[in-house]
């Protein structure tokens, strides 16, 4: 198989060009501290004492790493999970804000607005849902989809009849 825009045979399939490019890493480090001093009081106290304090940390990092061949040969984004995500990201703002609100109180306005935030992001999902057909065939043509390493041109190969 070769590019039909610059006839080279280094070509390779989408999916396999995404995959290849792309890499998932996860990273953990810890680590400890410790501190001691002294403490003296003055005044209404008077005297000294030895602190002591021992901290543990642990962070742990997920990343992706994407070649530029990759992510030109990318497939396209799901419609569905933006939306998804702002409704769980409102949903959860709304619980924190009504647990919040029995230690400080808030004006109503704030539960209006997260609740409207709501109402957006179902709106946004709704009309992601009705654009799921449109990227159920963008998805497949991705798939049937070849990319040039010379050229970077993505084509689907014609079929022999």
């Amino acid at each position: 198989m070769q590019c039909p825009s610059c006839e080279s045979q280094n070509v390779v399939s989408c999916p396999i060009a995404y995959d290849q490019g792309t890499v998932h890493t996860k990273s953990t480090s810890e680590g400890s501290t410790f501190s001691q001093g002294n403490v003296m009081g003055t005044g209404a106290t008077v005297g000294s004492a030895m602190v002591s304090a021992q901290h543990s940390t642990r962070m742990t990092h997920n990343s992706v790493h994407r070649t530029a061949f990759a992510g030109r040969a990318s497939p396209p984004s799901n419609p569905i999970w933006p939306p998804l995500k702002g409704i769980s990201a409102a949903i959860g703002a709304l619980i924190v804000l009504s647990l919040l609100d029995s230690v400080i109180p808030f004006p109503p306005w704030i539960g209006i607005a997260a609740f409207a935030a709501i109402l957006l992001c179902a709106v946004w999902a709704v009309f992601a849902f009705l654009r799921l057909p449109d990227y159920r065939a963008r998805h497949e043509h991705w798939s049937k989809s070849w990319i040039c390493g010379a050229c970077g041109n993505i084509f689907v190969p014609k079929t022999a009849d």
